[in-house]
């Protein structure tokens, strides 16, 4: 027996509503049990002062603490540290990504990209068999 899809909870933290709203929408259709979602590192600090996730999705890109400053805090003061931590974002230089993987980054999504895109690496990076079912298409159960 495989891991339950219902019992993952994620995080996303972007500023831009539209990229949470789809990353939200995409991963609730996958079945996964809880998505919740901030708009700045601050708020996503607050949630996860509540709640522990299985995967945090994060911009690099927003105001005040960026993304790579919230992964850098996270392994300086062992916050979370099983949780896996996904970089989204449009940065893709060489550079950046090779201070995200040095920094323990579990994945690299680059903006923009599909629902599909996104739902086959969430299940990548979970371990999740890939779904049967269309992100796209799926109703929320």
């Amino acid at each position: 027996m495989g891991i339950d899809r219902k019992k993952l909870k994620v995080l996303c933290i972007d500023d831009a509503g539209l990229i949470r709203s789809t990353v939200k929408q995409t991963l609730l259709r996958l079945g996964l049990g809880k998505v919740d979602d901030a708009s700045s590192a601050e708020g996503g600090l607050r949630f996860m002062e509540r709640e522990n996730y299985d995967l945090l999705l994060c911009d690099w890109v927003m105001p005040g603490m960026t993304g790579i400053e919230l992964l850098r805090h996270l392994r300086e003061n062992k916050i979370a540290p099983e949780m896996k931590f996904v970089m989204v974002t449009a940065l893709s230089q060489e550079a950046q990504v090779r201070e995200a993987i040095e920094l323990g980054v579990a994945g690299y999504i680059i903006k923009p990209f599909t629902p599909l895109a996104l739902a086959g690496q969430v299940e990548q990076i979970l371990g999740l068999p890939p779904s049967q079912r269309d992100p796209l298409r799926m109703r929320q159960t």
